[in-house]
């Protein structure tokens, strides 16, 4: 039981690493980021352990740049993209979790606005939700762009005898159609 406690803490705390290196990795790139996508797939593959995953990247997150009320944001803003990924993990398509992604990422502007609320009122709040709105792209073309090749790599991954489960009864499916793509040379199945 030690052992097995060991492990998860070891596992949050890498997995908290790989979203702030992400981060930082990409940070000179504008609109592109990675932890939309590594929060939806840790929520998929490991679950609950994605909780200390975001205890985590939060952490080093304010350690790297300081407590400010962007943090405060970040607080709820990830644990919301976590328990919403929990929610819709019903959805078995490549295109779905796009458009997930794409639509939490257009949201994440006025979700991050909810913070000036108690501070400056409305008016504050609605100036943070329009002076995002001209950024080119916006937030929500990474994750819409980097999850639907990458839902495909989940996909594979527990598709596989002995990887950790996926949602509720999806690996028993895909794991009988892509064993037998195997055994003819066949591209693995898709969502699509």
């Amino acid at each position: 039981m030690a052992k097995r406690r060991l492990w998860d803490v070891c596992l949050m705390a890498m997995l908290g690493v790989v979203m702030l290196a992400s981060k930082e990795a990409l940070a000179f790139l504008p609109n592109i980021e990675l932890v939309s996508l590594f929060t939806i797939l840790f929520t998929l593959v490991f679950r609950r352990r994605v909780l200390g995953a975001l205890g985590v990247f939060l952490l080093l997150e304010g350690l790297l740049y300081g407590f400010g009320s962007w943090w405060v944001m970040y607080l709820y803003i990830w644990p919301l993209l976590a328990l919403l990924t929990w929610l819709f993990r019903w959805m078995k398509r490549g295109w779905q979790w796009a458009i997930f992604a794409g639509l939490y990422g257009l949201a994440f502007g006025t979700l991050c606005s909810l913070v000036y609320l108690p501070v400056g009122g409305p008016s504050m709040m609605l100036a943070w939700i329009i002076s995002g709105l001209p950024t080119p792209g916006g937030i929500s073309s990474s994750p819409c762009c980097c999850t639907t090749p990458c839902a495909r790599c989940w996909r594979c991954w527990t598709a596989r005898p002995g990887a950790s489960p996926g949602p509720p009864g999806r690996r028993r499916k895909t794991a009988g159609r892509n064993r037998e793509r195997k055994l003819t040379g066949a591209p693995p199945a898709f969502f699509f």
